[in-house]
């Protein structure tokens, strides 16, 4: 009896052994089974719910960069890109914009060459983070050269200049009055004695020039004129009113007769002449049918 009463025992743990083995695969260590009297007063805490990993969305940027707004003074400006993102806040602030480096041109152009002879000149500008072609320009300009002389004064009293001009509406030639003397031109024939001196003279052109600037000279020649030179002689006899006078020679004579200087008041016109003797005649009337130089006589009358 004693041993069938052990047996049963035997078997009653056995089947419960199997069964808290089957239990816990079950539901892990959180199930224990205590044999003999539970302890109720010590309850084990529950274990915490493990956390479900949070969606943040997917978000996709395309990488274009492209300059928002102008480049500042800095060299920097604000660059955007174009993303997708499938819920707000899927794509990171910093992808969807930065400052990043600019090329700042401050548009300040200053020249640094004058206009070249080609009507070029090159300028100069303020920038920030730009590469050499943007700092320096060639831009046109107005070139005009100095002005040149052509030749000299013209006769017409003009000076006339000539220059060089590219890009310009400005004239390239200009003329001025100026002082024209030309060269003086050849001598006249002297001038008839008038009894002490003879003249002659010469010319030249005078344009634009100082008032009194001469325009012809003068020279003069002391002369003189033989007396009978204002006498013609002949052998033919004077008529008329006459006065014998006393005369040194034929040319004291003729002196005296043509200033009427004579003595008598009256006009001479003539006058006969011989060795020692000077008569003066106030007329001028010949007689051609007398030959008084066979008597050693000759007749001068007036021009």
């Amino acid at each position: 009896m004693i041993k069938v009463l052990v047996i049963l025992i035997v078997l009653v743990l056995s089947g419960i052994f199997v069964y808290l083995t089957v239990a816990n695969k079950n539901v892990g260590s959180s199930t224990t089974l205590t044999l003999g009297p539970s302890n109720k007063s010590k309850e084990e805490p529950e274990p915490e719910p493990v956390p479900t990993k949070e969606d943040l969305g997917t978000c996709e940027f395309t990488g274009d960069w492209a300059m928002s707004g102008e480049c500042e003074a800095t060299g920097t400006a604000i660059f955007t890109q174009t993303y997708k993102e499938s819920k707000p806040g899927a794509c990171p602030s910093n992808e969807k914009a930065r400052v990043k480096p600019c090329c700042y041109q401050k548009g300040d152009w200053k020249d640094t060459t004058q206009c070249k002879t080609n009507g070029r000149k090159v300028q100069t500008q303020t920038t920030v983070n730009c590469a050499e072609n943007f700092k320096t320009r060639e831009v046109d300009c107005e070139y005009l050269s100095p002005w040149s002389k052509l030749g000299s004064c013209s006769s017409d009293g003009k000076q006339y200049y000539m220059r060089a001009t590219v890009n310009s509406n400005q004239p390239n030639s200009k003329s001025e009055d100026c002082c024209y003397i030309s060269a003086w031109g050849g001598w006249t024939e002297w001038s008839n004695c008038n009894g002490s001196s003879k003249t002659r003279s010469r010319s030249r052109i005078v344009v634009n020039c100082p008032s009194g600037t001469p325009t012809s000279e003068t020279q003069t020649q002391s002369c003189s004129i033989p007396i009978s030179s204002y006498f013609s002689a002949t052998c033919a006899d004077l008529g008329g009113g006459s006065d014998v006078i006393y005369a040194s020679s034929l040319d004291d004579c003729m002196t005296k007769c043509k200033n009427n200087t004579h003595g008598y008041g009256y006009t001479c016109y003539g006058l006969i002449h011989g060795p020692g003797f000077c008569r003066v005649y106030n007329n001028k009337g010949l007689d051609h049918g007398t030959n008084i130089c066979n008597s050693g006589l000759k007749t001068y009358t007036l021009n």
